[in-house]
């Protein structure tokens, strides 16, 4: 099964009223080649852009991994949403240019979709990142060990 990119848009519409500060954000899909990694996130103009790799996420039969996947990306927008200008682009530079600061932003935004309620979607996500050894997202975000002690450990 392929997905098309309404597929993706109709995730991203239904799952985005669980982070407030882009409930009502103009959030584009973008279907198209990507060299380093799988689904790229980010600001542009008064809106946001999710770009979704056609080499391999179309492909992905488990929803709940895409949508684990789409959720992270929402929470990287739910956290940078006050950020404007000087700060933004700072803030864009340190996570293109420092291994640890990336690391810990990945984390950061992996812990605001669990909190966001979609602590099983970054579970299947994070299977699915192992899975295939995407080595671009491996390094990067909550273990499966830290994921299962937050969600798992009291259901």
């Amino acid at each position: 099964m392929v997905h098309r990119k309404e597929y993706f848009e109709g995730i991203v519409s239904q799952i985005k009223g669980n982070f407030p500060r882009v409930r009502n954000a103009q959030i584009d899909v973008v279907l198209k080649k990507i060299k380093r990694y799988h689904f790229i996130g980010y600001k542009e103009n008064d809106g946001y852009v999710i770009e979704v790799d056609t080499e391999t996420i179309p492909h992905v039969g488990s929803k709940r991994a895409i949508v684990g996947c789409l959720a992270h990306e929402l929470a990287h927008f739910q956290i940078d949403e006050g950020l404007t200008g000087l700060a933004h682009r700072q803030d864009t530079e340190r996570y293109n240019s420092s291994e640890v600061y990336r690391r810990k932003e990945e984390k950061l935004a992996d812990l605001e979709a669990i909190l966001r309620g979609f602590g099983r979607e970054i579970y299947s996500m994070r299977l699915l990142v192992e899975k295939n050894h995407w080595k671009n997202s491996s390094n990067y975000g909550l273990t499966l060990k830290e994921i299962r002690k937050l969600v798992y450990s009291n259901s």
